[in-house]
């Protein structure tokens, strides 16, 4: 009953707050329109991204007024459209002033920032509009794992800085008790806070536990290891990190329930989900454009990997006082993920690698993840990151970072060997590093590029 009442309480504060419930209502028709009716949705939606540009940003007015995109009565012409000059990094930065909107002041834009897989978290700049966007498909897609407003949900979060441990406003906890949300950090895990999340899962029992990657994979080995008794939930959905096929495995084991990956990040908000079928990614194509560049910078066929870009009318307004890093990401109007991935003929997208950790050694390419994902099939490893290291005759070789099991004993040639057995010869590693634990960021996101970069110091290359 009670979880009745605060889904009743939360719908008329959300309905009273602003547009979200409206925009997950659209989503929610837009998502089964045929292709042509679709192409129609993003056409209107499109054009109404070019007479906003044009009413409010000083360099779009002057760029579509001259150029005859748009006429003073407000009609637009897409094939003169298509023919403006590309935003590029340096028209960014010489124009970077004159493409803020002149309403920015008044969009009620905050500060967020990025996971910082590459690196440093970097500070971007939001507006309610975006987080209104990314709150409707968040509920859309919590709607597909059988939950719904006011029943419970248990967050095992990875991200220190989106918790607030020891500094919780009223306000806070209050809105955690109304949503029936319980808190977990996971960027730490030690068995005496995997019992106690244990033994609050079965307390609290929640419809959906909601969790990074990573934490929800160690908590599933310590349940299986120790053979512990686990409330079963309705739903899992994973976020922030890749969900290899063993950590699927492993996680459906241990709590009995089906999980879905959900691929998104702060820049674009929420891209993607699966179904209830858990065969690729079903991108929000309402709400996002999503293209797959090749190297050459065509679109990709079915199959053929490539960079996924992302255009959309409630991406981040820019990464805050950093221009050129804005310029990097932000090209005409498409974030570039820096994510590698492909379509499969039905328009399913699966996510592949990141792009910079992409290795190439003697002329091939090789995506970590691949190894990676062989790598967690072995019993001993408890965690695995793969990078590129100098070689003097391949120039990049394949090195593997593994931190084992308690107990756990194996050697860098039998690492080497079990992945040659499951993969093409030069995909295995050819050195292998044992460590404690692996380097992570607030986010738990694993530090590749602190991993790289005492092999890489003093070198003329760097990756």
């Amino acid at each position: 009953m009670i979880e009745i009442v605060k889904g009743s309480v939360l719908k008329l504060l959300l309905s009273a707050r602003g547009d979200t419930l409206r925009y997950k209502k659209k989503i929610e028709n837009w998502q089964w329109l045929n292709g042509s009716d679709l192409d129609l949705v993003r056409s209107e939606r499109l054009k109404d991204l070019i007479v906003y540009a044009y009413r409010h940003v000083p360099y779009y007015h002057k760029l579509f007024l001259s150029s005859g995109v748009i006429r003073r009565s407000g009609l637009v012409n897409f094939e003169k459209f298509k023919k403006i000059p590309l935003l590029d990094k340096k028209l960014i930065h010489y124009h970077f002033e004159e493409l803020k909107s002149d309403e920015l002041i008044k969009r009620s834009w905050y500060e967020n920032a990025s996971g910082g897989s590459t690196g440093q978290p970097v500070r971007i700049i939001q507006d309610k509009e975006y987080s209104t966007w990314r709150d409707a498909l968040k509920i859309l897609y919590d709607g597909w794992t059988g939950f719904s407003f006011g029943m419970k949900k248990l967050l095992l979060w990875g991200s220190e800085r989106d918790l607030f441990y020891g500094r919780e406003k009223l306000r806070v906890r209050f809105g955690k008790w109304l949503r029936n949300e319980v808190t977990f950090n996971t960027f730490q895990m030690t068995p005496l806070n995997m019992n106690e999340c244990v033994d609050a899962i079965n307390t609290f029992r929640p419809v959906q536990i909601l969790g990074y990657v990573e934490g929800l994979y160690e908590l599933s080995r310590f349940i299986i290891r120790k053979k512990l008794n686990v409330f079963s939930p309705k739903s899992i959905m994973s976020t922030a990190g890749t969900l290899y096929p063993q950590f699927r495995e492993t996680i459906e084991k241990a709590f009995g329930a089906p999980i879905y990956n959900r691929y998104g990040s702060r820049e674009v908000g929420d891209i993607a989900c699966e179904c209830k079928e858990h065969n690729g990614l079903h991108i929000s194509a309402p709400t996002h454009y999503v293209e797959i560049l090749t190297d050459d910078g065509r679109p990709a066929k079915p199959g053929e990997m490539g960079e996924i870009i992302v255009q959309s009318k409630h991406l981040m307004v820019e990464y805050w006082n950093m221009p050129d890093d804005t310029g990097e990401t932000l090209i005409d109007g498409w974030v570039y993920t820096g994510d590698v991935g492909y379509y499969d003929d039905r328009g399913y997208v699966y996510i592949v690698d990141r792009r910079k950790d992409m290795i190439v050694s003697g002329g091939e390419n090789i995506y970590p993840r691949e190894v990676e994902e062989v790598l967690y099939g072995h019993p001993a490893v408890r965690e695995a990151a793969v990078i590129g290291i100098p070689d003097s005759y391949w120039v990049e070789k394949v090195h593997a970072v593994i931190s084992l099991n308690e107990g756990a004993a194996v050697t860098e040639e039998e690492i080497i060997n079990f992945c040659k057995d499951k993969l093409a010869r030069y995909k295995a590693p050819k050195s292998v590093e044992f460590v404690e634990a692996i380097p992570k960021n607030p986010s738990g996101k694993i530090l590749k590029r602190e991993l790289r970069d005492k092999y890489w110091e003093g070198s003329d290359r760097k990756v």
